[in-house]
């Protein structure tokens, strides 16, 4: 009988996609409609990047999968790659020109950093691979959420600076 194999990444994935989003926002009614939007495009990106690794995973496609396994080059080309395969609308990757999205990989634990990305009012939106959504300024603040991961990512060049070059 053949050995059903689920990392502990993967199974943490399937639970996370089977309870209620873990992207948090700021306190409800401080943002403005343009913060809201941006917000629910970051969680788009992070819920489609997270529904592709698991197809991977599950089809065994290596090619769908967190960036380390789709090995990608830049941001961009995963952006594309998440287009292409049909996980995210063309129109959300075209609106997150200045996100960095990190090489992370199946076996990164849920607390690695997965994208960066600057507002408009000088901030750095973080987003970690559990989904978990908060301002760098308030990640330093408060290194009681989580665990730090056990190494920095290794950020892909920004999403189209590659062509820009």
């Amino acid at each position: 009988m053949p050995a059903l194999h689920l990392s502990l990444s993967a199974l943490a994935l399937l639970l996370l996609t089977a309870c209620p989003s873990h992207v948090k926002d700021t306190a409800p009614g401080q943002e403005s409609a343009a913060t809201q939007k941006f917000q629910s495009q970051l969680k788009a990106l992070h819920h489609a990047a997270q529904e592709m690794a698991l197809d991977g995973f599950q089809y065994n496609k290596h090619r769908l999968g967190w960036p380390f396994e789709a090995k990608v080059q830049s941001s961009s080309d995963y952006l594309r790659l998440l287009v292409s395969e049909g996980y995210l609308a063309p129109e959300v990757a075209e609106s997150l020109k200045n996100v960095a999205i990190a090489n992370v990989s199946d076996s990164d634990p849920l607390t690695t950093l997965f994208l960066s990305v600057p507002t408009d009012d000088g901030k750095t939106l973080i987003v970690r691979k559990d989904g978990n959504l908060q301002s760098e300024q308030n990640l330093e603040s408060s290194k009681t959420f989580a665990p730090p991961p056990p190494r920095e990512p290794v950020w892909l060049e920004p999403a189209f600076q590659a062509e820009r070059n």
